[in-house]
């Protein structure tokens, strides 16, 4: 049976979220800091419900633009569904995409970049769900903005097909991975292959080229 005083935080969470969508944002804070209060007093520290609640305060952070308490909150959230799921779980890869993007947003590359070397080794064969494409890009992309070209290769090539295994050949979602690294083969001179990639990106999603 849930608990009532549960039922009554995970309430004005939903508050709080009405709150926030209105733009009422220090309102929508103090009712997810409560609530935040009751659960760990209720359920304790280790409760993914918890990582929820420090999401929602990342968020609320970052419509401010306090982008070094939203890290702080989204490292609280990613410490917290570390503990409690493995690595695999989608809801892992998640929290530390939240996490190293707030970085990336701080432009801290280098700590952004080591958050996604380490999302690498989250998947076996037999566990791969899409999150491993989407890491595996992300990590190409950083090396981008490093201006890291032959770092980028090997994870923006991976990226893509892995796309391809897990979407197929013909998805919409492949767009993306073709285009980034087209933009990679343009930087590294070789013209001919990234029009291929060009050319595959405008035939799935229906644009000219």
């Amino acid at each position: 049976m849930t608990n009532p005083v549960v039922e009554w935080a995970i309430a004005l969470d939903a508050v709080a979220g009405d709150l926030r969508n209105k733009g009422k944002l220090d309102m929508a804070e103090r009712c997810y800091n409560v609530a935040l209060e009751v659960k760990e007093t209720v359920l304790g520290k280790e409760h993914l419900s918890l990582a929820n609640s420090f999401d929602s305060l990342a968020a609320i952070s970052q419509e401010r633009g306090d982008m070094r308490q939203a890290e702080q909150y989204y490292s609280y959230a990613l410490e917290t569904t570390e503990r409690i799921l493995p690595k695999s779980n989608p809801q892992v890869y998640s929290r530390l995409d939240r996490l190293a993007k707030c970085l990336l947003k701080e432009n801290k590359l280098a700590e952004a970049e080591a958050l996604y070397l380490k999302a690498q080794s989250f998947w076996e064969e037999n566990s791969r769900n899409g999150s491993e494409a989407r890491a595996a890009y992300a990590l190409g992309n950083v090396y981008m903005l490093e201006k890291k070209y032959q770092e980028a290769q090997p994870y923006l090539a991976n990226a893509l097909k892995l796309a391809e295994e897990f979407y197929g050949p013909d998805s919409i979602a492949l767009v993306p991975f073709l285009n980034r690294y087209a933009d990679l083969l343009y930087y590294q001179g070789q013209d001919g292959p990234r029009q291929e990639l060009k050319a595959r990106a405008c035939a799935i999603s229906g644009t000219p080229l």
